[in-house]
């Protein structure tokens, strides 16, 4: 029993890559797991760069219409070498159509937590400045957030086929223009650590083996 234990706390220790910081958690990979939301941000500000969602409008710069961007996160999936599974349930953040537009401060749209909870963004500077207070450590878990606006997924209730919800790179929740050309991060419910490393199942298999021998022979 005592062997038992200590293989499933190294196994589930070793499913931890890098240390916590604030409420995000690196697994690796480009995948940052936020532990408050239970949700893990694709740590990839420019992840529709070179899609045909992107150069549907002749330009490769990253950014795409609302339509575009959902059918782009519907579509997405990336291979996960840590673990060795596709993630293909990817989504855009969600908004919180209860805190206005345009608004400062609303937590309750993911990307807002993410710029107020975890980045400790100020509101009216970009992520990228060097604001007051700014969780330097946090934002650099990220690459190629740029200094634009970014989709959520929620259309506006007042007008589903012209506008949708979006978040500023400087904190601000807003109402778009659903032909306007915005960047996309995809996020995922969960954490993709639940699916061990291969590394860490083969341990913890080969562990679970000898346990059994040692039974065996014990019987004997």
């Amino acid at each position: 029993m005592k062997l038992y234990r200590s293989l499933v706390a190294c196994a589930l220790g070793a499913l931890v890559l890098l240390p916590a910081h604030s409420a995000l958690i690196n697994r690796g990979g480009g995948f940052i797991y936020d532990s408050t939301l239970n949700i893990t941000w694709y740590a990839n500000g420019l992840v529709g760069l070179g899609s045909w969602q992107d150069l549907a409008d002749g330009q490769p710069w990253g950014d795409m219409t609302h339509a575009l961007a959902l059918d782009f996160a519907a579509n997405f999936s990336v291979y996960d070498p840590l673990r060795g599974t596709t993630w293909s349930d990817w989504r855009l953040p969600k908004a919180d159509p209860a805190c206005g537009t345009p608004v400062y401060r609303c937590s309750g749209n993911e990307l807002g937590h993410l710029f107020y909870e975890d980045f400790k963004g100020t509101p009216g500077w970009s992520w990228l400045s060097n604001s007051p207070g700014k969780d330097h450590a946090a934002v650099a878990l990220f690459q190629n957030l740029q200094n634009a606006v970014y989709w959520n997924a929620e259309l506006g209730a007042n007008d589903p086929i012209n506008l949708a919800w979006s978040f500023s790179a400087a904190g601000q929740q807003i109402r778009n223009t659903r032909i306007s050309p915005n960047y996309v991060l995809l996020v995922r419910e969960g954490d993709v650590a639940a699916v061990p490393e291969p590394g860490v199942a083969a341990m913890l298999s080969a562990g679970l083996l000898v346990l059994a021998a040692r039974r065996r022979r014990h019987r004997v």
